[in-house]
Protein backbone atom coordinates (compact mmCIF):
# COMPACT_ATOMS: atom_id res chain seq x y z
CA UNK A 1 0.00 0.00 0.00
CA UNK A 2 0.88 3.71 -0.29
CA UNK A 3 1.30 6.33 2.16
CA UNK A 4 -1.61 8.73 2.35
CA UNK A 5 0.71 11.92 3.19
CA UNK A 6 3.87 11.47 0.63
CA UNK A 7 3.02 8.89 -1.90
CA UNK A 8 6.02 6.04 -1.08
CA UNK A 9 5.09 1.99 -0.76
CA UNK A 10 4.65 1.12 2.76
CA UNK A 11 5.49 -2.74 4.18
CA UNK A 12 1.93 -4.87 4.14
CA UNK A 13 0.74 -4.35 7.38
CA UNK A 14 2.62 -1.95 8.59
CA UNK A 15 1.24 1.00 10.12
CA UNK A 16 4.09 3.57 10.25
CA UNK A 17 5.69 5.25 7.40
CA UNK A 18 8.80 5.00 7.24
CA UNK A 19 9.68 7.49 4.98
CA UNK A 20 7.58 10.51 6.61
CA UNK A 21 6.83 9.08 10.04
CA UNK A 22 3.01 9.48 9.52
CA UNK A 23 0.75 6.74 11.14
CA UNK A 24 -1.80 5.05 9.16
CA UNK A 25 -5.32 4.96 10.70
CA UNK A 26 -6.90 1.72 10.46
CA UNK A 27 -9.33 2.98 8.11
CA UNK A 28 -6.69 4.78 5.43
CA UNK A 29 -4.96 0.85 5.57
CA UNK A 30 -8.14 -1.14 4.90
CA UNK A 31 -8.84 1.18 2.36
CA UNK A 32 -5.38 1.38 0.65
CA UNK A 33 -5.81 -2.66 0.85
CA UNK A 34 -8.51 -3.36 -0.57
CA UNK A 35 -7.68 -1.16 -3.31
CA UNK A 36 -4.55 -3.16 -3.81
CA UNK A 37 -6.81 -6.37 -3.89
CA UNK A 38 -9.45 -5.75 -5.86
CA UNK A 39 -7.78 -5.29 -9.50
CA UNK A 40 -8.93 -2.52 -11.95
CA UNK A 41 -12.15 -3.15 -13.76
CA UNK A 42 -11.31 -4.14 -17.65
CA UNK A 43 -11.49 -1.73 -20.45
CA UNK A 44 -14.39 -1.80 -22.85
CA UNK A 45 -13.98 -1.36 -26.64
CA UNK A 46 -15.97 1.72 -27.73
CA UNK A 47 -18.78 0.91 -29.95
CA UNK A 48 -18.37 -0.20 -33.53
CA UNK A 49 -20.12 2.44 -35.58
CA UNK A 50 -22.85 1.68 -37.79
CA UNK A 51 -21.52 4.26 -40.54
CA UNK A 52 -18.72 2.68 -42.90
CA UNK A 53 -15.63 5.41 -42.92
CA UNK A 54 -13.10 5.01 -45.71
CA UNK A 55 -10.06 3.42 -44.86
CA UNK A 56 -6.74 5.74 -44.71
CA UNK A 57 -4.59 6.28 -47.37
CA UNK A 58 -1.70 3.75 -46.34
CA UNK A 59 -3.80 1.35 -45.61
CA UNK A 60 -6.43 1.48 -48.84
CA UNK A 61 -6.91 -1.24 -51.00
CA UNK A 62 -9.19 -1.27 -54.14
CA UNK A 63 -11.97 -2.93 -52.45
CA UNK A 64 -15.59 -1.89 -52.45
CA UNK A 65 -17.26 -0.49 -49.42
CA UNK A 66 -19.42 -3.23 -47.50
CA UNK A 67 -22.28 -4.49 -48.38
CA UNK A 68 -25.54 -2.90 -47.89
CA UNK A 69 -24.36 0.55 -47.82
CA UNK A 70 -25.37 3.08 -50.60
CA UNK A 71 -23.63 5.39 -53.06
CA UNK A 72 -21.33 4.39 -56.23
CA UNK A 73 -20.10 0.93 -55.91
CA UNK A 74 -23.11 -0.55 -53.75
CA UNK A 75 -24.52 -4.09 -54.61
CA UNK A 76 -21.32 -5.25 -56.33
CA UNK A 77 -21.29 -2.74 -59.10
CA UNK A 78 -18.43 -0.70 -60.29
CA UNK A 79 -18.01 1.41 -63.65
CA UNK A 80 -14.49 0.96 -65.26
CA UNK A 81 -12.68 3.68 -65.91
CA UNK A 82 -10.96 4.23 -69.14
CA UNK A 83 -7.73 6.81 -69.59
CA UNK A 84 -7.10 5.90 -72.67
CA UNK A 85 -7.87 8.27 -76.24
CA UNK A 86 -9.30 6.62 -79.16
CA UNK A 87 -6.96 8.45 -81.90
CA UNK A 88 -8.82 6.70 -84.35
CA UNK A 89 -12.49 8.25 -84.31
CA UNK A 90 -12.98 9.89 -87.23
CA UNK A 91 -15.13 13.09 -87.71
CA UNK A 92 -18.50 13.03 -89.12
CA UNK A 93 -19.56 14.30 -92.55
CA UNK A 94 -20.82 17.61 -91.62
CA UNK A 95 -18.17 18.22 -89.64
CA UNK A 96 -15.18 17.29 -91.66
CA UNK A 97 -15.02 20.64 -93.11
CA UNK A 98 -15.98 24.16 -92.98
CA UNK A 99 -18.53 25.43 -95.52
CA UNK A 100 -17.70 28.61 -97.57
CA UNK A 101 -19.65 31.25 -99.62
CA UNK A 102 -18.22 30.91 -102.62
CA UNK A 103 -18.54 33.56 -106.21
CA UNK A 104 -18.05 31.64 -109.62
CA UNK A 105 -16.79 34.62 -111.47
CA UNK A 106 -17.32 34.91 -115.18
CA UNK A 107 -13.80 34.31 -116.19
CA UNK A 108 -14.04 30.26 -114.29
CA UNK A 109 -12.15 31.88 -111.20
CA UNK A 110 -13.95 30.88 -107.82
CA UNK A 111 -13.40 33.24 -105.12
CA UNK A 112 -14.03 32.27 -101.13
CA UNK A 113 -15.48 34.81 -99.03
CA UNK A 114 -14.19 35.12 -95.62
CA UNK A 115 -14.35 37.63 -93.11
CA UNK A 116 -12.99 40.06 -95.37
CA UNK A 117 -15.58 41.91 -97.51
CA UNK A 118 -15.03 41.97 -101.56
CA UNK A 119 -15.20 44.52 -104.02
CA UNK A 120 -15.86 43.91 -107.31
CA UNK A 121 -15.65 46.06 -110.12
CA UNK A 122 -14.20 46.94 -113.98
CA UNK A 123 -11.49 48.74 -111.92
CA UNK A 124 -11.92 48.72 -108.07
CA UNK A 125 -10.24 50.94 -106.15
CA UNK A 126 -9.46 51.78 -102.00
CA UNK A 127 -12.44 52.44 -100.38
CA UNK A 128 -11.56 54.18 -96.70
CA UNK A 129 -14.61 52.50 -95.38
CA UNK A 130 -13.72 49.40 -96.05
CA UNK A 131 -9.74 49.30 -95.52
CA UNK A 132 -9.37 45.58 -95.56
CA UNK A 133 -11.64 44.41 -98.73
CA UNK A 134 -10.39 42.08 -101.15
CA UNK A 135 -10.45 44.35 -104.64
CA UNK A 136 -11.56 41.72 -107.86
CA UNK A 137 -11.64 43.14 -111.14
CA UNK A 138 -14.28 41.64 -113.70
CA UNK A 139 -14.09 41.69 -117.18
CA UNK A 140 -16.12 44.14 -118.16
CA UNK A 141 -16.31 44.38 -122.69
CA UNK A 142 -19.67 46.67 -122.66
CA UNK A 143 -18.05 48.62 -120.23
CA UNK A 144 -21.26 48.06 -117.75
CA UNK A 145 -19.89 47.40 -114.90
CA UNK A 146 -18.79 50.52 -112.61
CA UNK A 147 -15.14 50.56 -111.33
CA UNK A 148 -16.50 49.94 -107.69
CA UNK A 149 -19.69 48.22 -108.42
CA UNK A 150 -20.70 45.82 -105.51
CA UNK A 151 -19.49 44.94 -101.76
CA UNK A 152 -20.22 41.02 -100.99
CA UNK A 153 -19.73 40.58 -97.34
CA UNK A 154 -20.53 38.01 -94.29
CA UNK A 155 -23.58 38.93 -91.18
CA UNK A 156 -22.27 35.99 -89.41
CA UNK A 157 -22.97 33.07 -91.54
CA UNK A 158 -25.33 34.72 -94.07
CA UNK A 159 -24.02 36.31 -97.29
CA UNK A 160 -25.24 39.79 -98.46
CA UNK A 161 -24.33 42.35 -101.77
CA UNK A 162 -24.88 45.41 -101.25
CA UNK A 163 -24.52 48.05 -104.54
CA UNK A 164 -21.80 50.71 -103.98
CA UNK A 165 -23.95 53.53 -105.83
CA UNK A 166 -23.25 51.93 -109.25
CA UNK A 167 -24.66 52.90 -112.88
CA UNK A 168 -26.83 49.95 -113.80
CA UNK A 169 -27.63 48.46 -110.00
CA UNK A 170 -27.64 44.90 -109.17
CA UNK A 171 -29.89 42.41 -110.05
CA UNK A 172 -30.18 39.10 -108.06
CA UNK A 173 -32.29 36.21 -109.48
CA UNK A 174 -33.71 33.50 -106.64
CA UNK A 175 -33.07 29.64 -106.85
CA UNK A 176 -36.81 29.91 -107.20
CA UNK A 177 -36.58 32.06 -110.50
CA UNK A 178 -37.56 35.70 -108.96
CA UNK A 179 -35.72 38.77 -109.80
CA UNK A 180 -34.97 41.11 -107.40
CA UNK A 181 -33.16 44.60 -108.06
CA UNK A 182 -31.90 46.06 -104.94
CA UNK A 183 -31.41 49.36 -106.57
CA UNK A 184 -28.13 52.14 -106.12
CA UNK A 185 -26.83 51.90 -103.01
CA UNK A 186 -29.53 48.82 -101.50
CA UNK A 187 -28.75 45.25 -99.97
CA UNK A 188 -30.15 41.90 -99.51
CA UNK A 189 -29.34 38.52 -98.71
CA UNK A 190 -28.15 35.53 -100.93
CA UNK A 191 -28.99 32.13 -101.31
CA UNK A 192 -26.42 29.38 -102.88
CA UNK A 193 -28.25 29.11 -106.55
CA UNK A 194 -28.49 32.50 -106.81
CA UNK A 195 -27.31 34.63 -109.96
CA UNK A 196 -25.83 38.46 -109.77
CA UNK A 197 -25.99 41.01 -112.29
CA UNK A 198 -23.30 43.64 -112.34
CA UNK A 199 -24.54 45.34 -115.70
CA UNK A 200 -24.42 42.33 -118.20
CA UNK A 201 -21.61 40.19 -115.87
CA UNK A 202 -22.91 37.56 -114.18
CA UNK A 203 -21.56 36.24 -110.81
CA UNK A 204 -23.19 32.75 -109.41
CA UNK A 205 -23.27 32.01 -105.80
CA UNK A 206 -23.02 28.83 -104.36
CA UNK A 207 -20.78 26.87 -101.40
CA UNK A 208 -18.06 24.49 -100.84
Amino acid sequence: MLCPSCGQPIRLGSRLCTSCGTWLLEDDARASEQSRATPPPPRQAPPASSLWAPPRAADRVDEPPPAGMGGFGAGGFSAPIVNDIDEHTTLSARRSKPTYWTLSMPNGAVELVTDRAIVVGREPQFMPALPQARLIPVPDPTRSVSKNHACFSLYGATLVVEDLGSTNGVIVTRPNGREDDIGVGGRTELEAGSRVELGDTVINIGRA
